[in-house]
């Protein structure tokens, strides 16, 4: 019964998500599941009896007009980009890594003082802090520039009217329900650091060994922020890969409703797609002008924590109401 599901949902992918169309699609998919019952009952294989019922049922042009859809069917279809289940593979594991390549880099942004106060402040050596500070800041900008020609890979998404088939989605809708615990653990896990580096800056007198390193509330309040954000920024990026996936079809059509996920997941205009897409990089500009501007290390890596949040209200502003909720 999985096969026919699937060439059912499919077979009404791109159509209106109306009632009179969705009304056609369960009468059809019961009419299909009560003749494999009965083929079944019959002695049949199970092959046999899925083809059957697929020679039978399997061409909605002729039964359109029994199932009382026929002007909808008939309408000149709009020409689609169809993702195969692949390419979607392919392109949650490619921001997989791209996740993990930004949360490093933010996380060497916000690293790159402690560089400058280990080398500089404790070992003497005021010229090579600097150098280490920049270096650090140049692996990181590395990373992100390195994601950015990567992401070229798949900017055809955003450029095309793209389809993607219910079994697809239903794959991806699983894979993301498997990470949501993961995500719930990292977003925990990287506030508690963050609470936990104002606690710690604040007794770093009271332990005895730490009072020899200097500048070593610093140090330690930087990086507990800064493996907290790592891990709050790849948590909400590896989410936002099968995010992608599952908006992709028009949430105008029966293909844009196929699971749960996609009626919650965010759609956002093209005006709010297009401030997101260079969101991050301009995230990274404000910090290291603000940075070096000011020269307040030390509170410029607030910004980072502060940056998803404002995503949230982006998503929230440009959120796309032009949907058809039934």
């Amino acid at each position: 019964m999985d096969t026919i599901k699937n060439y059912l949902e499919t077979m009404f992918m791109q159509l209106p998500n109306t009632r009179e169309v969705l009304k056609a699609k369960a009468e059809l998919g019961q009419m299909m599941e009560d003749k494999y019952n009965e083929l079944i009952a019959e002695g049949k294989a199970e092959n046999e009896a899925i083809a059957a019922v697929l020679a039978d049922f399997g061409n909605l042009d002729e039964v359109a007009e029994s199932l009382g859809i026929k002007e909808v069917v008939h309408q000149a279809p709009v020409d689609k980009r169809v993702v195969k289940n692949e390419e979607a593979k392919e392109y949650v594991k490619d921001r997989e890594a791209s996740a993990f390549r930004t949360a490093i880099g933010v996380m060497l942004c916000i690293l790159s003082p402690v560089s400058y106060i280990i080398v500089a402040e404790n070992l003497g050596h005021r010229g090579m802090g600097v150098f280490a500070m920049f270096l650090t800041i140049a692996c990181a900008v590395g990373l992100f520039i390195y994601n950015s020609v990567q992401g070229e890979k798949w900017s055809w998404m955003d450029k095309t009217s793209c389809a993607v088939e219910f079994a697809t989605i239903d794959e991806i809708n699983k894979d993301r329900e498997t990470f949501r615990p993961t995500k719930s653990i990292f977003m925990c896990a990287g506030i508690v650091l963050c609470v936990l580096a104002v606690g710690l800056a604040a007794s770093i007198d009271e332990i005895g060994w730490l009072r020899s390193i200097r500048e070593s509330e610093g140090i330690f309040f930087l990086t507990f922020v800064a493996i907290g954000v790592c891990l709050i920024v790849y948590g909400n990026a590896r989410d936002l890969a099968f995010t992608k996936i599952l908006t992709l079809n028009d949430s105008k059509t029966v293909g844009g409703n196929y699971v749960d996920s996609q009626k919650s997941a965010k759609r956002v205009t093209k005006t709010g797609q297009a401030v997101l897409d260079v969101f991050w990089p301009t995230v990274t500009c404000l910090y290291f002008i603000w940075s070096f501007v000011s020269m307040r290390w030390y509170i410029t890596w607030i910004i980072w924590p502060l940056a998803p949040v404002v995503r949230m209200l982006i998503e929230a502003i440009f959120a796309d109401t032009s949907r058809n909720d039934l």
